[in-house]
């Protein structure tokens, strides 16, 4: 006991933390119908569920057929918008995930959508730190350093900005389940994600942490692609000691990885990312370039404004 203490001693830094999470987030398990994001959130979750028990005991005559099964992630919402194909343009790995651990622990013991639903939110609340802290020292941190982002990840604070913090997740606050998965997943799949690329190694669990960012909450799988350059940049940059032959062969051997973890993804995602392409058009579309770019309740600037900001403020640090 005392061995393993002695070598493991940060994931009682880490356990403190989420057993703090445990007891302060501990109500979230007692919601009876939310009032924000999570309202939408459990419509869908509830469709999933409805269409599932439709297509596995069909109405008496009706045919059953596990082809049906694709309606799942794309089928007609009459709740929104007058009726919108939600999942056509939707992230919906969240949704599907709840249903089919509800199906799971039914079979166990009796209990409602609901409350899996809240249990699923609160243990990803609750064990967020141990996300982190397995992150960073995939990103070969110290266990200082891994111990500190695990113990402040839940401490971030905004006024309901819809960031990151509790605030855009809890029943008092914001309530977006998909934005909590996005989260979750987006450190993970970018930790193996660089431990795959440096070490030739983990290539199948980073497609799947990378699928799950990107069907689980879209803009954080974005944010994940683009950081993936980034990635690729640092390690080449950590070995520019090396002669020009050398850094050229070392920088194919990490271009040649990360694109197969990226095919890859796309490949496993293709049903949803090609009619989302190609039925773009029947979606809300504004174009980012233009100076002013609005969003729901409010008005922001377009990516011309933005760039041209962060270039001036580049110029100026330059010559300061």
């Amino acid at each position: 006991m005392f061995k393993f203490l002695k070598n493991h001693w940060p994931l009682l830094f880490v356990a403190f933390s989420v057993v703090f999470n445990l007891i302060m987030l501990f109500p979230e398990t007692t919601i009876k119908m939310d009032l924000n994001d999570n309202v939408f959130a459990f419509v869908l979750i509830n469709h999933i569920d409805k269409l599932l028990s439709e297509i596995l005991h069909p109405p008496a005559g009706g045919p059953s057929s596990i082809f049906h099964l694709p309606l799942l992630l794309d089928h007609w919402v009459p709740e929104f918008s007058l009726g919108f194909p939600v999942f056509s343009y939707y992230q919906h790995f969240p949704h599907l995930f709840v249903v089919l651990l509800y199906r799971l622990i039914s079979l166990i013991t009796p209990i409602t959508l609901m409350i899996v639903f809240n249990w699923a939110k609160y243990f990803m609340l609750s064990f967020f730190p141990l996300a982190i802290y397995y992150s960073s020292r995939k990103f070969e941190l110290s266990k200082i350093p891994s111990i500190g982002a695990a113990l402040v990840s839940t401490l971030i604070s905004t006024q309901y900005l819809y960031g990151t913090d509790y605030n855009a997740l809890v029943f008092r606050g914001s309530g977006m389940f998909t934005q909590l998965w996005g989260i979750f997943f987006l450190p993970l799949a970018l930790s193996s994600i660089y431990d795959s690329l440096k070490f030739n190694r983990g290539y199948l669990k980073s497609v799947i942490l990378l699928v799950l960012t990107l069907n689980g909450h879209l803009v954080f799988g974005f944010i994940a692609l683009l950081s993936t350059p980034l990635l690729l940049l640092s390690l080449v940059l950590s070995r520019w000691n090396l002669n020009a032959k050398l850094l050229r062969f070392h920088l194919i051997q990490l271009s040649k990885r990360l694109f197969l973890i990226l095919t890859s993804s796309f490949l496993l995602l293709s049903y949803w990312f090609i009619p989302l392409i190609l039925n773009s058009n029947y979606q809300n579309w504004q174009d980012p370039f233009l100076p002013t770019y609005f969003f729901p309740y409010s008005l922001s600037f377009g990516l011309s404004s933005i760039s041209a900001a962060i270039l001036l403020a580049l110029f100026l640090i330059y010559y300061r």
